[in-house]
């Protein structure tokens, strides 16, 4: 694995900028400080100088960020882990233990669970590392101090949207879920909404809690169209059917107007024709006639559209 620098070096950027020495995530009142750079993974093992311990207890984790995009039928997930060694000594793998360890995240997605990984971490050695299962292991020597670690994997997508299940390996008070605003819709139980941020002009929503060592933390997360979805479409097939149903009985509505116009004008025609026929015979005076042809008479040309 070939760590993937561009795209991830971004990412610790925003860290650096956002996990300012307080717990809020806002940004500071005054103009921001330039944001502390990702050290390279080192091309090999450096000289390990001062004291040094196979107790990992010192290495605390301080902050922990989940930002999940869609991209193309998956999520890609991106972590940012800032380590803290508190102690004095360097720790160091004894044995081929970890001195590090990242756990990947899998979804509910029936037919592809797992997460893809394309590239290795950055931050650490990637001589160093090793797969075993949903786990990367790193035996690289932790010196004291901070020390940021980022990685990316995709989870496929599906109708609905996925449950995933994150396992967290370190316990930190300060755990954030960010996902794209108006293109990932999550639900996160146990913690609290903040205010969105914008980082390289896309919006982020996000919840904030704490995160604690061994549990499973479990959030949904699916695209806006995926949102009842189905119910649309019944409703757009229950709208045709009534739009065809009315569509039909304004049909046959004209039809049997149509049907009662031919009729009545018929019927005027022939009383018309009667009642001339009555005043060639002297049967009606011609002022009886005017009187009872000439409503007839208006109402034929009125169906005639005269």
């Amino acid at each position: 694995m070939r760590p993937r620098l561009r795209a991830l070096a971004p990412a610790a950027v925003l860290l650096g900028a956002l996990c300012a020495p307080a717990l809020s995530l806002a940004a500071p009142a005054g103009p921001p400080a330039a944001p502390p750079q990702m050290p390279p993974a080192p091309a090999a093992p450096q000289k390990i100088e001062g004291p040094t311990t196979t107790d990992a207890s010192a290495l605390v984790l301080s902050r922990h960020l989940i930002f999940v995009r869609l991209e193309k039928g998956f999520y890609e997930v991106m972590e940012l882990l800032d380590f803290e060694n508190k102690g004095k000594a360097t720790i160091v793998s004894r044995d081929g233990a970890p001195t590090v360890r990242l756990a990947l995240a899998r979804s509910s997605n029936v037919r592809n669970p797992d997460a893809r990984m394309e590239s290795a971490p950055h931050g650490l050695d990637p001589n160093q590392l090793k797969v075993m299962g949903p786990e990367v292991l790193s035996t690289e020597p932790i010196p004291p101090g901070r020390k940021m670690v980022v990685y990316l994997y995709k989870l496929a997508d599906e109708y609905g949207g996925i449950t995933v299940e994150k396992p967290l390996l370190y316990g930190t008070e300060n755990f954030v879920l960010l996902y794209e605003k108006d293109r990932v819709q999550a639900h996160a139980a146990g913690f609290s909404p903040q205010d969105p941020i914008t980082f390289q002009e896309r919006q982020y929503n996000r919840f904030l809690g704490p995160g604690k060592a061994g549990a499973t933390v479990r959030f949904h997360v699916q695209a806006p169209a995926s949102t009842g979805g189905l119910w649309v479409f019944y409703a757009a097939g229950g709208a045709f059917l009534v739009l065809g149903g009315a569509v039909g009985l304004w049909v046959r509505n004209r039809r049997n107007q149509s049907l009662a116009f031919r009729v009545e004008r018929e019927g005027l025609l022939r009383q018309i024709a009667a009642l001339d026929d009555r005043l060639a015979l002297e049967e009606i005076s011609p002022g009886d006639h005017r009187r009872e042809r000439g409503p007839r008479f208006a109402r034929l040309r009125e169906l005639s559209g005269g």
